[in-house]
């Protein structure tokens, strides 16, 4: 359990620091939630979450 929150805590703060570039960038924010959404999604099903386009 510990080793599955940590790869969950690690996965978090790929996606808050990715969130955080695109939208630096001027990125359409629907896209970056679409993206959050999918990779919470996935992050609560247990499974890899997608990477970033």
């Amino acid at each position: 359990m510990t080793n599955q929150l940590s790869t969950l805590r690690t996965e978090l703060r790929v996606l808050r620091a990715w969130a955080e570039s695109q939208l630096d960038a001027d990125t359409d924010w629907q896209n970056v939630a679409e993206h959050m959404t999918a990779v919470l999604d996935a992050l609560i099903c247990g499974e890899v979450p997608p990477r970033p386009l």
